[in-house]
């Protein structure tokens, strides 16, 4: 049975008039990998930020598992993992001696999964953390995040400086955790193959959610068009409404469509058109759009 994990409402955190959150709200639920996606400076960091509480928001309320994360900050972060974007500061120790500290903070011993997550990423556990590539440091901080049994997991950025075969193994292990019942939340700029994991997307831009959509919802609205006609159109499509990202070049053009196809056809056939696709987009191109929207 799905439970709503996480519950965010009017969240605000403002740094000045334009630049913070503003009435940030949303839920993320059991079982389910939520993509939080927006510009850079749109919010992301500091909404994950104020999740977890490392930053005080000015208004609103967070609630993990139904409880007020403030009050009950120790008995959460137990079954709660955070991944944060920046580096971290322990260059001196070797990477098993690091997780297992951090392992230390927990009631029971992960000294098991430490050891699986530390082969799955071909990692040599007596290398020190600071002769580790940016690439090894990512891969590290995901160790941390996932080697505790979380319910909770909260990426900022995960997949930044990872290659495409660790990407791969980061998206197996988001699918074993989701299969578990645990709900991920992380943010990216990489839109490539979000869909195979997620579930659900969140755009925040300008500190404000834009759009909270399934990702089976997402092609719904939209159809992708490509013509070559032999008829001047240019000016007659930038006026049609329910055109977005119009692209044209000398006698061809493409673009996302919502609205009523029908509409949309009349006026295409008075273009004396050569050829014409119309398909689903995918979801990396609607990601694309409602990201620069």
């Amino acid at each position: 049975m799905t439970k709503t994990l996480v519950e965010v409402k009017s969240l605000t955190k403002k740094y000045d008039k334009e630049h913070g959150i503003f009435d940030v709200s949303f839920s993320l639920n059991s079982g389910e990998a939520v993509a939080f996606i927006g510009p850079s400076g749109s919010g992301k960091t500091t909404t994950l930020k104020c999740l977890v509480n490392i930053l005080k928001p000015d208004d609103g309320s967070v609630k993990l598992f139904g409880r007020d994360f403030k009050k009950y900050y120790n008995d959460i972060m137990q079954f709660t993992s955070y991944l944060p974007s920046e580096d971290f500061k322990y260059d001196n120790m070797n990477v098993i001696d690091f997780l297992l500290y951090a392992n230390s903070f927990y009631e029971t011993n992960y000294e098991t999964e430490i050891n699986r997550l530390l082969e799955l990423f071909k990692f040599n556990p007596k290398q020190k953390i600071k002769t580790l590539s940016l690439g090894e440091k990512k891969k590290l901080l995901i160790i941390l995040a996932f080697f505790h049994d979380s319910k909770i997991y909260i990426l900022d950025e995960p997949c930044e400086s990872l290659d495409p075969l660790m990407q791969d193994i980061f998206f197996n292990l988001v699918k074993e955790k989701k299969a578990e019942g645990a709900t991920i939340f992380f943010t990216s700029h990489q839109l490539n193959n979000l869909s195979i994991i997620c579930d659900r997307v969140i755009f925040i831009n300008k500190g404000k959610i834009t759009h909270n959509m399934k990702i089976s919802d997402l092609k719904q609205f939209y159809k992708k068009i490509t013509f070559k006609a032999n008829k001047d159109f240019q000016d007659k499509l930038k006026n049609l409404d329910g055109v977005k990202n119009l692209e044209i070049i000398e006698d061809r053009a493409n673009f996302l469509y919502a609205g009523d196809i029908n509409i949309l056809l009349k006026r295409l056939a008075s273009f004396d058109l050569e050829d014409l696709i119309i398909e689903n987009p995918s979801v990396d191109e609607l990601f694309l759009h409602y990201y620069n929207e």
